[in-house]
């Protein structure tokens, strides 16, 4: 559904404000599938086509609204309960979100020293 240049779900699980701000990297916003979707620490969203991509430091990213996200993707709502500190990955659109603890790797990294 459209609302204006606004897009509204049909489905909307996050436990967050519709009108949220999340990051999202340029080629999302240009139609790349999302492949990464990170919950920071600091409660941030942010929606990537890939680890790999964001990690090269090239993409600036930019703001976009949650709900007109989900809109574009509503497997999103798959992660929606994703904790603060996870990140959670698939392979392409349609396949299983595959969740990764970030707090975890902490105290391995922590242990290990």
């Amino acid at each position: 559904m459209r609302d204006g240049n606004h897009r509204i779900p049909d489905r909307f699980e996050f436990d967050a404000a519709r009108n949220t701000g999340v990051f999202v990297c340029q080629r999302v916003r240009d139609g790349a599938p999302i492949l990464h979707v990170s919950h920071d620490d600091d409660g941030a969203w942010q929606f990537l086509r890939g680890v790999a991509h964001a990690d090269a430091g090239g993409d600036p990213g930019s703001l976009a609204c949650l709900e007109c996200t989900v809109a574009g993707d509503p497997s999103l709502n798959d992660v929606a309960d994703l904790p603060h500190g996870y990140s959670a990955e698939r392979e392409h659109p349609g396949a299983s979100w595959a969740r990764h603890d970030h707090h975890e790797d902490f105290i391995n990294e922590a242990v290990a020293k």
